[in-house]
C-alpha cells in the first residue's frame, strides 16, 4: 500500500474513532449523532488535505493536477466536501492549460488525450461548462484527438512531441466523459477499446502492445465506460466484469 493510501486510510480512521468518541454513554439524555460512513470520512479527509494544500494536492514540491482531480471527482462520489470541491476545481480550471498541454514545458502545441479526458469528467460532475473550463473547449479538444485513420481508428491519441502515452485510462474517461457531456460517445472510440480486452475477459492497459496481458485497474475502468456507452447487459461489460 502507497504512503499516500496510508495517510488516508489513517484520517478516515482518527475521524471514525471521533465519531464514536462522541456518542453518549447508555442512558444519557443527548441524542447520538448520525454515525459517519467510512465513505463519508474518507471523503473529509480528502477535503482537508485539498484545503491544507491550498485547493490543489502537491506531489515533489509541485501541483499534482491529475491527482487533484480524482480528489475531487472523489469528493463528488460520495457528496461531501462540496465546498472544498467547488474551489479546487476553481484552481484546476485557472491551471488546466498547465494540466492538459505541454505549455509549462514550453510546448504549447501538446494535448494529452487522458488529462484531457479526466478535466471534461471533473467538469461535468461539478456542472460547470465543459466547453469554456478555464476558456477551454474540452469537448472540441478530446474530441480532436480521436484518430479517425490508420491503424488505431477511434483511439484516443496524446498530440505530442514527446509520444504517444494514451491508454486504456484514458480512453474509458474520455468515453465516459463525452457520454455525459454530450449524451454520447463516438462508436468508434468504444468499438476500440472493446478490441483491447483480452481472451481472459480483463483488458490491457496499453493498446500499442501486441501482447495482450489483463490489467484489473484498466479493466475496472473499460467495464465502466462500455457500461455507460452501452449499458450493463453488453456482452464484453459482462465478460470484464466475470473477469474482475
Amino acid at each position: 500500500m502507497s504512503t499516500r493510501s496510508t495517510r488516508r486510510l489513517t484520517g478516515a480512521a482518527v475521524l471514525a474513532l471521533t465519531a464514536l468518541s462522541l456518542t453518549p454513554a447508555v442512558g444519557s439524555a443527548a441524542t447520538a449523532p448520525a454515525p459517519v460512513s467510512a465513505a463519508d470520512a474518507a471523503g473529509g479527509y480528502i477535503a482537508r488535505q485539498l484545503a491544507v494544500t491550498g485547493s490543489h494536492f502537491v506531489t515533489y514540491a509541485s501541483p499534482d493536477w491529475g491527482l487533484t482531480a480524482d480528489g475531487i471527482l472523489a469528493l463528488d462520489a460520495v457528496g461531501v466536501g462540496q465546498a472544498q470541491a467547488t474551489a479546487s476545481t476553481a484552481d484546476l480550471s485557472t491551471h488546466v492549460k498547465d494540466y492538459i498541454t505541454g505549455e509549462q514545458w514550453g510546448d504549447k502545441n501538446s494535448l494529452y488525450a487522458g488529462a484531457t479526458a479526466k478535466t471534461l469528467n471533473v467538469a461535468v460532475a461539478q456542472k460547470a461548462d465543459p466547453r469554456a473550463f478555464g476558456g477551454v473547449d474540452l469537448v472540441t479538444d478530446l474530441t480532436g484527438l480521436l484518430q479517425t485513420s490508420g491503424s488505431f481508428i477511434g483511439r484516443f491519441s496524446d498530440r505530442s512531441t514527446f509520444g504517444d502515452y494514451s491508454n486504456a485510462f484514458g480512453q474509458s474517461l474520455a468515453i465516459i466523459g463525452l457520454k455525459r457531456a454530450t449524451g454520447s460517445a463516438p462508436a468508434s472510440a468504444v468499438k476500440f477499446l472493446k478490441a483491447q480486452q483480452c481472451p481472459d475477459g480483463g483488458f490491457r492497459l496499453d493498446p500499442a502492445t501486441t501482447s495482450c496481458t489483463s490489467d484489473p485497474d484498466a479493466t475496472s475502468m473499460a467495464v465502466q465506460a462500455i457500461i455507460a456507452a452501452n449499458g450493463s447487459s453488453d456482452a464484453t461489460a459482462v465478460k470484464g466484469l466475470d473477469f474482475l
